[in-house]
């Protein structure tokens, strides 16, 4: 929901409130942060026939509202439970993958089918994987 949401104001060219629903989306996981990379393009093409100064104004106040309100976010995170422990449960599980057991993904077939000494190659591997299929939608 959060996601269509997201989507829904970029397209809608509601650029100071597509920051929030991707701020929401990356403290949840951090794939949704490479997002910003298409937000920021869609948003320099839809403005064509603006100033150039007025683009660069709009990119700068879309990358720091998004940085900013995902701070803000992860620090009221804190304020509530007390420590930083969920963030090695969420963003630390998914760089790492500690747990193999099998589940719906592919992780774990592929991590349980090589030589350990290889892991540390593999799972950069997968997370440059991600960023890679965000690029064509750019």
């Amino acid at each position: 929901l959060i996601l269509s949401s997201f989507l829904l104001v970029t397209v809608s060219g509601y650029w100071l409130l597509a920051p929030v629903f991707l701020a929401i989306l990356s403290c949840h996981t951090f794939y949704h942060m490479f997002l910003l990379v298409p937000l920021v393009m869609y948003t320099y093409q839809s403005s064509c026939g603006q100033s150039k100064m007025y683009d660069t104004f709009k990119i700068l106040t879309i990358i720091i509202l998004t940085f900013a309100f995902s701070i803000t976010l992860l620090k009221s995170f804190h304020d509530m439970t007390g420590s930083w422990s969920f963030l090695s449960s969420t963003y630390g599980f998914i760089l790492s993958a500690p747990d193999l057991t099998p589940n719906i993904g592919l992780f774990w077939y592929f991590f349980t089918e090589m030589f350990e000494h290889f892991r540390i190659f593999f799972l950069w591997t997968f997370q440059l994987n991600v960023f890679i299929y965000v690029t064509p939608l750019a």
